[in-house]
């Protein structure tokens, strides 16, 4: 059986707008067992994700919870398991048993 090894991570934070370069905000590193939660503004008006790579550098300026432990040192990504949890409206009287059903 395959063992899961907790790994740190960078989420990536863009804002909506036109060109490429004038989105990216920052990121913010999120180590073993963290929890991170979005709320308000930056989970509403913030495009966010994980980008699939090797390793991570921790850049001052551009890391929002850069340390000097951790300033310009490259972390080494292993595998990381998320869950997301959203609050959303009902907006179908559609369920997935009726679906099953038939």
């Amino acid at each position: 059986m395959p063992e899961i090894i907790p790994s740190n991570t960078f989420l990536t934070t863009n804002m909506v707008v036109k060109s490429e370069q004038e989105r990216y905000v920052g990121s913010m590193l999120l180590e073993p067992r963290s929890l991170f939660i979005m709320t308000d503004d930056a989970y509403t008006t913030m495009l966010h994700g994980i980008t699939e790579r090797e390793d991570d550098l921790v850049e001052p300026g551009k890391v929002f919870n850069c340390t000097e432990e951790l300033a310009n040192k490259r972390l080494e990504r292993d595998t990381r398991i998320s869950i997301t949890v959203r609050n959303v409206e009902k907006v179908s009287k559609l369920s997935v048993m009726d679906m099953l059903k038939k």
